[in-house]
């Protein structure tokens, strides 16, 4: 599943922290560069910059939406057995957990159609704005899958809670047909029944030596 928002490059700096995977941490400034999936740190008069081979996770507090987001390190084998460390940002963690990765498109864009405009309501010119285009994937055993069909491909990994989860979307009204906020809602409420791990997870995110 894709879904589109505003760039995730930015010129502006963060205060946050990186995890690298010598265990040091570094705490100051930090800009992720999803174009060249690198992050920087500016730390003791220094700027700093990190891979995904060196990193195993960072952390900063975006401002301007006023949430802390969380990225980490993990293999990807989409286009091959030998792999590909890249960052991805942490949705969902739990017995299922949730992660996606962006990248950057040029998008077209057309202003709201304004009634009162009259003739030139007509002659709307359309700009161009750089957005991101987020992929999303589900961590199954010790694998990255991309997340594809909902209803046909995860529900099945919680069968074992299957009342209780269509008790919970039938209470919550949830619309689960292309609907990824009420997807994740499900997931999120089927983690809180069970309190155990993805162990593969962690073992692949080294979260467990932080």
């Amino acid at each position: 599943m894709a879904m589109t928002a505003f760039a995730l490059d930015t010129k502006d700096w963060f205060t946050g922290r990186v995890f690298l995977k010598t265990n040091e941490v570094l705490e100051g400034k930090i800009r992720f560069t999803q174009k060249l999936d690198l992050i920087e740190c500016k730390t003791e008069g220094k700027v700093l910059t990190y891979s995904p081979y060196q990193v195993k996770v960072f952390q900063y507090f975006d401002e301007a939406t006023g949430t802390n987001k969380t990225f980490t390190s993990i293999t990807d084998f989409s286009r091959g057995e030998l792999g590909q460390k890249k960052f991805f940002e942490v949705v969902l963690t739990g017995k299922i957990s949730i992660f996606r990765n962006g990248r950057n498109i040029v998008k077209q864009v057309y202003p709201k159609f304004d009634a009162h405009a009259g003739k030139g309501a007509f002659k709307r010119t359309s700009t161009y704005v750089e957005v991101t285009q987020y992929d999303y994937y589900v961590y199954v055993g010790d694998r990255l899958l991309k997340w594809k069909d909902f209803e046909k491909q995860w529900l099945k990994h919680c069968q074992d809670a299957k009342d209780q989860i269509n008790e919970f979307i039938a209470a919550h009204e949830l619309q689960l047909k292309n609907n990824l906020y009420d997807q994740l809602k499900v997931l999120e409420y089927y983690n809180t029944l069970h309190h155990e791990v993805n162990l593969s997870l962690y073992q692949e995110l080294s979260l467990y030596e932080r």
